[in-house]
């Protein structure tokens, strides 16, 4: 998490249920983010509600049957971490 004051800003998330999209695949394409160097298990640890999503799939070349395959080969199980 690079941003300042991540701990409030994932708090006020949570606390207003403001839904985080995650897009695997172009987090991982893109921006080279992917693994233990992905924010959606800190997400999952302060309880923000998140939604797998996709990009433009005329652009990332991914749709939603990927994205959960993308999830297991990318991340631990879906175990909120403590």
């Amino acid at each position: 998490m690079n941003e300042r004051e991540a701990i409030g800003l994932l708090q006020e998330l949570a606390t207003r249920k403001i839904l985080v999209e995650i897009c695997l695949t172009s987090n991982d394409e893109i921006l080279g983010v992917r693994g233990e160097q992905h924010p959606l298990p800190v997400y999952m640890r302060y309880r923000v509600p998140v939604a797998l999503a996709t990009d433009d799939q005329g652009v990332a070349r991914s749709d939603m049957t990927h994205e959960y395959p993308a999830r297991r080969r990318n991340l631990r199980p879906w175990v909120i971490p403590t």
